[in-house]
């Protein structure tokens, strides 16, 4: 059987036209929403570890400069070694 384009043409008619049209664009309406939705959800996941590890190096930088200041003091006590943040749970994958 063979299909010549006079039967594709009667079959695609205005309104057939118009639905596969439609479809097509609430398939891509539909993937640019849920693709939109994923990206939000990445943005948020990253800031989150990064706002995790901007406070522990904030918590580190305090602790290392409290340490120069006490190398050259006498009087400014050693800050321990546990005060060193630890790394964040999100780093241990």
């Amino acid at each position: 059987m063979r299909i010549s384009r006079n039967s594709i043409k009667c079959w695609l008619t205005s309104e057939r036209k118009e639905w596969i049209a439609a479809v097509f664009f609430a398939l891509l309406a539909g993937f640019c929403i849920g693709n939109g939705h994923t990206t939000q959800g990445a943005v948020e996941h990253i800031s989150q570890e990064l706002g995790c590890e901007h406070v522990r190096a904030d918590r580190s930088t305090k602790v290392a400069k409290q340490a120069i200041v006490s190398a050259y003091s006498d009087s400014v006590p050693i800050p321990d070694a546990r005060s060193i943040p630890r790394d964040c749970p999100h780093l241990k994958n």
